[in-house]
């Protein structure tokens, strides 16, 4: 097998089992995680997932293809695809989500920006 497969398939699995193993062995952590009650968000690992796929992306573009972003890219994946499923079964009420849609375009054009703006210095940088 080759090693950037190897690599990417072992982070994988690690990031789609990490949060299943933690679940199974401390549920008590789940019913008030720490960050949620910093941050008062919604936060989940799938958000964790996201900013490890956005930073191994980051440093793709930068610096081109290692094995740091192999292993981002998939933890993050993993993370991400752990709750795919469960977050199609959720139930929820759909005013709501439109309310919080709606009101959220600014702040998903800010992100976005932000997001551009690393991207290009990380460029300029490197």
């Amino acid at each position: 097998m080759d090693t950037d497969i190897a690599q990417f398939t072992v982070s994988f699995i690690f990031g789609l089992l990490w949060y299943r193993i933690i679940f199974f062995i401390f549920p008590s952590y789940f019913k008030k995680p720490i960050i949620r009650s910093v941050l008062k968000l919604r936060w989940h690992h799938l958000h964790w997932g996201i900013m490890l796929m956005l930073s191994g992306t980051a440093l793709l573009v930068a610096s081109g293809k290692s094995a740091l972003v192999i292993i981002l890219l998939g933890i993050g994946l993993g993370l991400v695809i752990d709750l795919f499923i469960p977050s199609l079964q959720l139930q929820t009420d759909r005013e709501k989500e439109l309310f919080v849609y709606r009101n959220s375009l600014v702040s998903t054009l800010l992100l976005g920006a932000c997001i551009i703006v690393i991207l290009n210095v990380l460029n300029f940088l490197l």
